[in-house]
């Protein structure tokens, strides 16, 4: 699936280093006759080691096992480069900050202590051949000679079998005589790893063999501990170092590290999350600004640059031609780094005055002080020839107006409802979440979660806190928000470039899409979502009447009709703002659709989760209805019996798309074509019990047939988190 953000990368490459190193230590503590005086004397049993530790523990390795796998040494290669990138990063500005400058002594002390390690097992012969055969591959590309480097050692294709196989045991331990026993126990060590992995073992080594060999002491001068302790439980995730406090904190400079990094790759919710399961107390977006600029952001302004190298472009961009190019060359500029806008601080700022602002009142209008600051917002401004200042003030007005109108229409059913039943509803105690009550109620399409969110903060009592249950993810997701309106007005704000100018899309309409998809004017006969619904009404009641059963259709044109009305009223168009005596007329003025108008982000998003949603529901009615199955099966037919010589390009689409659905097996029957269909329908499940369980209803799992869903309903179901869907279930 995808690749890991750079934190999940470290902490993974470093869990795996020291599961090798203490499962290969403890095979040489258990079974060598004599032991250096520095050495421990008993395994490792927690998992857990020190920096110093590990020195020793890879000093000891190297006096036993040569060579070291290279598996082995690319991950130690890898914790080194992370570790420098991150202190290389924060060494920028340590010297104004004491804190920082006592932080980066540490992580010095630490990348020191891991350089020594690598080197004793063989790290400064590894680093001379990776840049040898990356010098080579890149002449090779060159001269495309395609060459054969299968001399070299694949260190990804290998890691597992270093870690997870007693493939090691058959280097040797250099100082042993009974190397029969010796080799015996190294085999029974692997053992020890986790059970998860136990799969891997090879038969006959598992832990039937494991009591033996931990009994044996014959010849061994080490002093064994009372009792073997396994390690089967210990994940290998769980493998980690130990840190007094100043570690803690350069693992979570490299964590905040990471998470800036991928902004700005991407400008991160599954990074954020992934990141701050570690790090609890410390997720929220100012306090992770607050490790970056100590408390003040001026503090760290001017300190972070780019240094812009000339790239010739028959340079090969591989990492060690870069690192040479880079030494060679003198960089054309340093370039500062516009920390404001690279870290979204402006964009966190107008979210924090928006919420303050609004609870003050919590009646859906800003204050008198905000209206001055954003009332009027002019989407002609000529933001070419406006200053710095006043675009940053021209964007941040168009992001309080927005919210204002989102918040709005978010929260209009539960002030309508209160409206009607005399404030029954408290709203500082709502749960407008995805989950909660409210959220059959379609109010915004695609942006349900954020909103939510967003609204929970604003219906708080005035003064309290907030500004802790921001996370990044929130503050990302509403950069994407600004910067898609920004955008579609020909301005590229960033960090790294600054302000960057081109002409915007002619004629551009950030709805186009969604008024192809639904067709509310009607403009193509049968075409969109909204009129063919009305279309298989008349269809569906014309077929109840022939079967006599006026209730045929009723549950199928009931799923296809609310998501028509949550589209009309959701979807490209807030119907709460135009009722006008509910909730405060949008922010834009006259246009009061303006908060889908000018974002092309929220169509964006809003379609993607109507297309979810249409492609879902028609699934079901389609599995529902037997017409599907039975039609496809006999275009089949008659096209294997020659009776139509030419393929109905619409049937034969459906029958290769479903073809897992349609037939046994996923094949098309080629003959005794009624028998193909009665063992399909055969195969049929039946008797699952219903579920109202959301992440249960968007998997199709009850369906009888057409059972796979898209990939965007895989994500869904899987929280969007694409690691947690199998390979297998790619579509």
């Amino acid at each position: 699936m995808n690749p890991l953000n750079p934190y999940l990368n470290y902490k993974r490459d470093t869990s795996r280093l020291i599961f090798w190193v203490i499962r290969v230590s403890n095979t040489i503590i258990r079974t060598a006759k004599i032991l250096p005086d520095d050495a421990p004397k008993h395994p490792n049993t927690t998992g857990e080691v020190t920096v110093a530790s590990l020195v020793a523990l890879s000093k000891l390795i190297a006096s036993h096992i040569k060579p070291v796998p290279r598996s082995i040494l690319a991950l130690f290669d890898s914790v080194i480069q992370a570790r420098t990138e991150s202190h290389e990063t924060f060494q920028q500005f340590s010297s104004t900050d004491p804190d920082i400058e006592r932080s980066n002594a540490s992580h010095r002390h630490f990348i020191d202590a891991l350089v020594e390690a690598f080197d004793a097992l063989g790290g400064a012969e590894y680093i001379q051949e990776r840049d040898a055969r990356a010098m080579q591959e890149a002449q090779q590309r060159q001269s495309k000679l395609g060459g054969n480097l299968d001399d070299y050692y694949d260190e990804k294709e290998d890691l597992e079998d270093a870690l997870f196989s007693n493939r090691f045991a058959a280097l040797g331990l250099d100082d042993s005589e009974d190397d029969a026993e010796s080799g015996s126990e190294a085999e029974q060590e692997p053992g020890q790893a986790p059970k998860r992995r136990q799969q891997r073992r090879p038969a006959g080594k598992g832990k039937k063999n494991k009591g033996k060999g931990a009994k044996k002491k014959k010849g061994v001068r080490v002093q064994q501990p009372p009792k073997a302790t396994t390690m089967d439980d210990i994940p290998v995730d769980l493998y980690r170092f130990t840190h007094d406090a100043a570690g803690e904190m350069t693992d979570y400079l490299i964590a905040v590290y990471a998470l800036f990094r991928e902004i700005a790759t991407l400008r991160c919710y599954r990074t954020a999350a992934a990141i701050f399961l570690d790090f609890p107390g410390h997720d929220s977006y100012e306090k992770v600004l607050g490790h970056v600029t100590r408390g003040d952001i001026a503090n760290v302004e001017g300190l972070f640059t780019v240094v812009v190298h000339p790239i010739p472009q028959d340079c090969d961009l591989t990492r060690a031609n870069l690192e040479k190019h880079f030494a060679a060359t003198q960089p054309l500029k340093h370039q500062s780094i516009n920390i404001r806008e690279q870290f979204l601080v402006h964009t966190f700022d107008a979210l924090v005055d928006f919420v303050a602002d609004y609870q003050k009142t919590r009646s859906g209008k800003p204050t008198k002080a905000m209206l001055q600051e954003i009332n009027g917002w002019d989407p002609k401004f000529d933001i070419e020839a406006a200053t710095e200042n006043h675009r940053v003030k021209w964007r941040r007005s168009f992001t309080i107006n927005w919210l204002y109108d989102v918040v709005n229409v978010f929260s209009a059913v539960v002030v309508q409802r209160n409206q009607e039943e005399n404030n029954r509803y408290p709203l500082e105690e709502v749960d407008w979440s995805t989950s909660g009550p409210w959220d059959i109620y379609k109010r915004v399409y695609g942006l349900g979660e954020f909103a939510g969110f967003v609204t929970s903060l604003c219906f708080q009592k005035p003064g309290s806190d907030f500004r802790s249950r921001i996370q990044p993810h929130h503050v990302f997701q509403l950069q994407c928000i600004v910067d898609s309106m920004s955008m579609s007005r020909g301005w590229i704000a960033t960090g790294l470039l600054g302000h960057n100018f081109r002409d915007p899309p002619e004629n551009f309409d950030a709805q186009r899409d969604i008024k192809q998809f639904l067709d509310r004017e009607q403009k193509r006969v049968g075409q969109g979502f909204l009129q063919p619904v009305d279309l298989l009404r008349n269809l569906m009641i014309k077929d109840a009447m022939l079967n006599n059963d006026p209730t045929r259709h009723e549950a199928n044109y009931d799923l296809l009709k609310s998501l028509q009305n949550n589209f009309e009223i959701a979807l490209g168009r807030s119907e709460y703002l135009r009722a006008g005596n509910i909730i405060p007329p949008s922010r834009f003025g006259s246009n009061v659709d303006g908060m889908w108008d000018y974002c092309p982000y929220l169509c964006g998003v809003g379609l993607e989760e109507a297309l979810r949603e249409a492609f879902h529901r028609c699934l079901i009615v389609i599995d529902k209805l037997p017409e599907p199955m039975l039609v496809l099966h006999l275009h089949n037919m008659l096209v294997q019996r020659g009776y139509i010589t030419q393929n109905i390009s619409l049937f034969s689409g459906l029958q290769e798309l479903w073809s897992e659905a349609l037939y046994s097996g996923g094949k098309r029957p080629t003959r005794k074509f009624a028998q193909a269909l009665r063992a399909r329908i055969q195969e049929r499940r039946v008797g699952h019990p219903r579920t109202k369980a959301n992440e249960d209803f968007w998997t199709l799992r009850y369906n009888l047939f057409f059972r796979r869903g898209s990939f965007l309903l895989q994500l869904n179901a899987a929280g969007w988190n694409p690691d947690r869907i199998p390979d297998a279930e790619v579509t």
